[in-house]
């Protein structure tokens, strides 16, 4: 089939996925996290799926976090394997140690015969983080921005003034306040402040003298964006580090982007795409922004509420929009 392999007939990534996938006895990993600061406790599922009629009986499962090869923590247990079926073999949890830097850990798995040979094996990545940081920065929230979120501005060490003349940044969720008191905002970006809008209705807007086309995403909400790592907020980003992150509210991996946006000569901060069944439109903004005078205007379009306290690589973003 196209989908595994290519018209030479050769395999596809999804050909080796898909292979795995069909192995009669395997072991599954999950977490609805894979981003972790100094002193977090992860908690990784492990699952054990046999497609057998029957079931060896005298399995065990051992499980080990590594990092750069060193083990840190080991466990074994007796594996339940259900016949024609999947069973939940238990919690994998560890409180991850101090580091300094971002730091990768490996959580590795394996079914394991009474003579010691490994029938199975999966691992799963995941990474651990220092509290970062926050710059001391005076933010002026606008009165119409969520209150979920600036209490999340607030937790991280923020420090939010209650006017905007004390502020360095001004952040703004509103196309209607903004437009309200554009006169006076204007004159303090261009005196050196950063405005920021966090979100903004689909449709065309005109910031600054300058029209910004906010559409939202096709085929549904995106889970992942692409941090433009030419600009020096994002130089110190990975690629996948706006990928899968986890919501508090919900308690499990939420979308993240559900609207893009084109604004001739603005500088991408994040991109994605706009494509649907019918057309690609190429490269878009999640998240961009223009000069202004001596200060600059941001758009940010990445969804951050509940996702700061819980995704270190939110937090890192949130702190380049609004110091860098």
């Amino acid at each position: 089939m196209k989908t595994i392999m290519d018209v030479d007939r050769q395999p596809k990534k999804a050909f080796f996925a898909y292979r795995d996938a069909l192995e009669p006895l395997m072991l599954s990993l999950r977490s609805d996290r894979d981003q972790f600061y100094t002193g977090d406790t992860t908690q990784h599922e492990i699952w054990i799926s046999n497609d057998r009629n029957t079931a060896p009986s005298d399995l065990r499962l051992h499980y080990q976090i590594e990092q750069n090869g060193k083990v840190l923590m080991s466990g074994t247990t007796k594996a339940d394997v259900q016949v024609n079926g999947a069973a939940f073999a238990g919690y994998v949890r560890f409180k991850t140690p101090l580091v300094t830097k971002r730091s990768n850990f490996i959580l590795r798995a394996a079914l394991i015969d009474k003579n010691g040979n490994s029938l199975y094996q999966n691992s799963s990545p995941f990474t651990v983080f220092p509290r970062p940081a926050v710059p001391r920065k005076a933010v002026y929230v606008s009165g119409t921005v969520d209150a979920g979120l600036k209490q999340e501005i607030e937790r991280a060490g923020f420090t939010l003034v209650s006017t905007r003349t004390q502020a360095t940044t001004l952040v703004y969720d509103s196309y209607e306040a903004y437009v309200a008191d554009s006169v006076a905002i204007h004159q303090e970006v261009r005196n050196g402040k950063k405005l920021i809008f966090t979100g903004l209705p689909s449709g065309i807007h005109t910031i600054a003298g300058s029209e910004v086309s906010i559409s939202n995403t096709s085929m549904g909400r995106y889970y992942f964006a692409s941090p433009y790592r030419k600009h020096p907020a994002m130089k110190n980003f990975e690629a996948f580090d706006i990928n899968n992150w986890y919501s508090a509210s919900t308690g499990m991996i939420a979308p993240l982007l559900g609207q893009t946006f084109y604004a001739q000569g603005w500088q991408p901060l994040v991109t994605s795409g706009s494509s649907n069944w019918v057309e690609d439109k190429g490269p878009v903004m999640a998240s961009g922004e223009m000069n202004y005078g001596k200060g600059c205007i941001r758009v940010n379009l990445i969804e951050l509420k509940d996702k700061l306290m819980h995704n270190p690589t939110a937090m890192l973003y949130f702190i380049q929009l609004i110091s860098q």
